[in-house]
């Protein structure tokens, strides 16, 4: 399950301020052997500054330059009703990328670097989140 709320601000006819906050919880997984496991909840407060790079209204193109500050704390897993080790922590990415709007289609294309992180247990932990170097992220929309 998730709930967020998003906020945007125009600043000037090339700057956009974004906020994005958002708390995701999980039900509890049964397994045929009787073993339970929940994922720890996540909180995620992302916040990003757009400028338009280049734009024309007619041809309906635009080229952003993005840069994103991103903070995810997640909650420590549960097994069997227990706190999971080496589940959980705080992390921080900066996010600098860039989007291409083309008529109804975006495409757009980042770097996540986490800059800090905090996590629970981190030399036992696998390295899914926090513990990468890089994560490359992109997003292909078309708008009906």
């Amino acid at each position: 399950f998730s709930i967020g709320l998003t906020a945007s601000k125009q600043l000037s006819d090339r700057d956009t301020w974004v906020s994005e906050a958002s708390y995701l919880w999980f039900i509890e997984n049964e397994y045929a052997d009787g073993s339970t496991v929940r994922f720890g909840p996540e909180l995620r407060l992302n916040t990003a500054w757009v400028r338009k790079l280049q734009g024309d209204a007619e041809s309906k193109f635009r080229f952003d330059g993005v840069i994103e500050a991103n903070y995810l704390n997640l909650g420590r897993d549960r097994e069997d009703g227990q706190g999971a080790d080496a589940t959980g922590g705080q992390i921080l990415y900066l996010t600098p990328g860039l989007r291409l709007y083309k008529d109804r289609f975006s495409l757009a294309l980042g770097v996540m670097l986490p800059a800090w992180n905090d996590l629970n247990e981190e030399g036992d932990q696998q390295g899914s989140e926090g513990l990468e170097n890089y994560r490359l992220v992109g997003t292909f929309s078309y708008l009906f």
